[in-house]
């Protein structure tokens, strides 16, 4: 959590960053960051959220919880003022890396083969102090057991999947 919270003139929050999300897809390249900050208001009041960090700008205060009050003269120079303060506070946060996963199938994320079904992720239990946080994204078809099949069939079917890419997976 960065140390020094922003002091916004002409609202009644504070605006604190407690880390910079970086999500990469499953072939590791980065396709964004999210800033998880926490708003508090002057009663004490807290709330947590993560804002994409292309809209940090833009950001509607308001919007996202009512009671989020910026001056009526000059709420777009306000809204900026936020933006800044929360990037200059981004050096000292902590970074969280997450791994989005949005296709079917078989995966490799650093050393270690993973299995997206669409609304899940099939993965050996973790042998690391800290694995990688993995994520299903929103995936518009879902791979769901059929009780009806056989073990055979059920292993043969999934093998044949055209998403699965046996290539991923290094032996």
């Amino acid at each position: 959590m960065s140390k020094k919270d922003s002091n916004n003139a002409g609202t009644n929050f504070t605006v604190t960053v407690l880390s910079l999300i970086e999500c990469y897809n499953w072939e590791s390249k980065k396709v964004s960051e999210h800033v998880k900050v926490r708003i508090e208001f002057k009663d004490a009041e807290c709330e947590t959220l993560t804002i994409p960090r292309l809209e940090l700008d833009t950001f509607d205060w308001s919007a996202h919880n009512f009671r989020c009050e910026l001056p009526v003269a000059s709420p777009l120079k306000t809204k900026r003022h936020i933006a800044n303060q929360i990037r200059a506070m981004l050096p000292e946060a902590p970074v969280e890396k997450i791994y989005v996963i949005d296709k079917l199938g078989l995966h490799l994320i650093g050393d270690e083969v993973i299995f997206c079904t669409g609304s899940e992720i099939i993965r050996a239990p973790p042998n690391k102090e800290n694995p990688p946080a993995i994520e299903a994204s929103n995936i518009p078809h879902r791979l769901d057991f059929d009780p009806s099949l056989s073990k055979k069939d059920a292993i043969l079917g999934m093998l044949t999947l055209d998403s699965v890419d046996n290539s991923q997976a290094k032996t």
